[in-house]
């Protein structure tokens, strides 16, 4: 539902709703990684990271501090996940 959002709202027309798309396809990804069923999480981790990289691009700090301070929260998760189990 997220990825076809995406055709929708584009990040020229639609901003906002681009990068919080982007954010939410980021939480997602995590939450897979996180499922118990989940063999290997490094795939999900990636795209999470990926997905929140995009976000940044208008989530920035200069652009969006406080939106930009929840890409940074989500993304210090996952790489702290990804230190303590690769």
């Amino acid at each position: 539902m997220y990825k076809e959002l995406l055709e929708v709202s584009t990040e020229a027309d639609q901003p906002y709703a681009w990068a919080m798309t982007q954010r939410n396809l980021a939480l997602l990804e995590e939450a897979k990684s996180n499922h118990d069923t989940c063999r290997d999480p490094a795939p999900h981790r990636a795209a999470a990271l990926a997905y929140l990289a995009a976000a940044e691009r208008i989530q920035s700090q200069a652009n969006m501090p406080r939106e930009y301070v929840v890409v940074n929260r989500i993304r210090g998760r996952i790489e702290e996940k990804q230190r303590r189990n690769p």
